[in-house]
């Protein structure tokens, strides 16, 4: 229930700047964030950029949008002026505060040096916190997290390290000598950080010397992010990996599963079936549904918010309640709730 409000929280701080670019207001119109000061805190980039340098340590970019998203006014009071988050990341970074507006005017690269460091760093939900090397290389992005200012400044100190240990490993070309599981385990780690050499690095010693299905998945996920749903290669790494894991003792089966149905939801065009897209958790849990309860359920639900967001209302109903049938007593609540919603939104639109 937390992580459906925090994520809310996000939509809506995120819908406050879309697509500000196709909507420019005039300065009169403006409603600008009022810059706060915080104690630690650098507010010009490039004096930031400096400090960092000289000291030679990251930068932790805060992107906040005070007096009008909730959510960076409570990460601000709750996580960023908490000493125990000063204290602890004191001399493993450089702080620094970028204020959003809510949005911007045609002048806005002259009145709001967040735009360029906004665009730079792709950042399209507030808050954000970046983490860039000193010369501005960005190495991770973090957003919103429901967990004490301690546990975050953890959660920040853990990336740097990987990142470090990761760049260390890949320059000095030692993945060679670690093991299939000690590669997962990295290639893990590598997957919360914006480095995509470090990845396709693991990837490819991972192919190399793992027999098991995980780094062919990733393969092929690489493959379909890229548009190459039907290719060939795509084709035979996917019979690979079915015949690596023929009855999903590692779930290999319902990530394919999974992976095509995110791949055709991008490429079918709205003249398309909706039911296209939904065909492979289908005919998965057809399949391995009876014998894979534990995600039946949730698969049930990934398929019934989908039909609804296609305004397939009536099937997303069905799907609801077959996710109802399957899931644990604990998740029943939700369900109900979003049996009701689309009962009600039925009732709307038959009138």
């Amino acid at each position: 229930m937390i992580m459906r409000k925090v994520l809310l929280g996000l939509l809506l701080c995120k819908a406050c700047f879309a697509g500000i670019e196709d909507h420019l207001i005039s300065s009169q119109e403006v409603r600008v964030a009022q810059s706060t000061h915080l104690e630690g805190w650098l507010d010009d980039y490039n004096e930031a950029q400096k400090l960092a340098e000289k000291k030679n340590l990251p930068l932790l970019i805060a992107f906040l949008g005070p007096n009008w998203c909730p959510w960076s006014d409570k990460l601000e009071a709750e996580v960023l002026t908490r000493t125990s988050f000063l204290s602890s990341l004191e001399k493993e970074v450089v702080f620094l505060k970028v204020d959003i507006p809510e949005h911007y005017d045609q002048e806005a690269e002259q009145n709001h040096p967040s735009l360029p460091l906004k665009e730079r760093y792709f950042v399209d939900e507030c808050p954000s916190l970046v983490l860039a090397s000193p010369n501005g290389k960005e190495i991770a992005k973090l957003e919103y997290l429901p967990i004490s200012s301690t546990d975050f400044a953890g959660t920040i100190k853990e990336m740097l390290s990987d990142y470090e240990k990761l760049v260390a490993l890949t320059e000095k070309k030692e993945l060679k000598h670690l093991k299939s599981d000690e590669l997962q385990t990295l290639y893990t780690k590598a997957g919360r950080l914006a480095d995509e050499t470090i990845k396709k690095s693991l990837l490819k010693q991972g192919l190399k010397i793992d027999s098991g299905p995980y780094f062919l998945l990733e393969k092929y996920g690489e493959r379909l992010a890229s548009g190459k749903v039907t290719s060939r290669k795509s084709r035979s790494i996917r019979k690979k990996i079915e015949a690596l894991d023929p009855e999903n003792a590692a779930g290999s089966q319902r990530k394919l599963a999974i992976m095509d149905f995110e791949a055709l939801k991008t490429t079918l065009t709205p003249n398309h079936n909706a039911k296209v897209a939904i065909q492979p958790i289908l005919q998965y849990l057809q399949k391995f549904g009876p014998k894979d309860r534990d995600h039946t359920w949730k698969l049930q639900m990934k398929v019934s918010q989908y039909l609804f967001g296609k305004n397939e209302v009536e099937e997303a109903l069905k799907h609801a309640k077959l996710s109802l049938e399957a899931a644990p007593q604990s998740a029943h609540a939700e369900i109900n709730q979003s049996i009701e919603y689309l009962l009600t939104h039925l009732e709307i639109k038959s009138e």
